[in-house]
């Protein structure tokens, strides 16, 4: 139990990006508007019940370290930030006095505080980044075509790139691809990567364009480009795009020369 000043969250709660919380640790772009929807619609209806004890990261308590930078549950910070600021966080504040002794402390530790925020800090030691990324897997807003990009490249370390190798006309389902397509899915971890694969284990088309995405990304790091590939209004500017993709794979080799 804190107050939520202390709390490092990546974004302040009307959409600013904080420059004290280390970006790489938030996979999502909380200052979209569909993010800033979701942290609007939070606060006006905040559920005290859903942001206390849980088994999951995408509910329950924001996860910090103990440095207290928010590690999942940015949007649910936002939230509650923003309830305060409006006044309307008292039904929350009241939740914390009378669950106090369920949690461990005394409804004066409560009164105590200003703004009293319930988090879970991480005690093991754990890649940071990776884990803000599978901690938002299955967040109530689901990743963008751009976040999930982004996401996936930071997948691609130096040990997985070493696997990329499609055919020479860019088949990336040839045979002396499969090493680094198994190695990606492995990224993914089981219960996404059953997504990815038919019955027979075989990619699926929607596994391969999120590779190709990833790709795309961890070679060009540019958002407008990300987003453009989503675009199939415009079939020049996907020409454009192909033939970028194309040479994305040497692009990252040429980077890490």
């Amino acid at each position: 139990l804190v107050d939520i000043d202390q709390v490092i969250a990546s974004h302040t709660a009307t959409g600013a990006e904080n420059p004290n919380y280390p970006q790489e640790l938030q996979p999502r772009d909380r200052s979209r508007e569909s993010s800033q929807a979701w942290v609007q619609k939070t606060a006006n209806d905040l559920d005290p019940e859903s942001l206390g004890r849980s088994g999951r990261a995408d509910t329950g308590a924001p996860i910090t370290g103990d440095d207290l930078v928010v590690e999942s549950g940015n949007g649910r910070t936002m939230a509650i930030k923003l309830a305060y600021d409006r006044g309307s966080a008292d039904e929350y504040k009241q939740w914390l006095i009378d669950e106090a002794d369920y949690f461990g402390f005394s409804s004066e530790q409560v009164q105590a505080i200003a703004q009293p925020i319930l988090i879970r800090i991480r005690t093991t030691e754990i890649d940071r980044a990776q884990f803000a990324i599978d901690a938002n897997q299955d967040d109530k807003l689901s990743f963008t075509a751009t976040e999930r990009a982004k996401a996936d490249a930071k997948r691609l370390d130096e040990n997985l790139l070493a696997l990329f190798n499609p055919s020479e006309d860019g088949d990336l389902l040839a045979v002396s691809n499969q090493k680094f397509i198994q190695g990606f899915l492995s990224k993914l971890g089981d219960t996404e990567a059953a997504q990815y694969t038919t019955k027979d284990k075989k990619p699926t088309q929607a596994l391969i364009n999120r590779i190709k995405a990833a790709i795309f990304s961890k070679a060009y790091n540019d958002d407008r480009l990300l987003e453009m590939m989503a675009d199939h209004t415009k079939p020049d500017l996907q020409n454009m795009l192909n033939a970028l993709g194309v040479a994305a794979p040497k692009f990252i080799e040429a980077q890490a020369i």
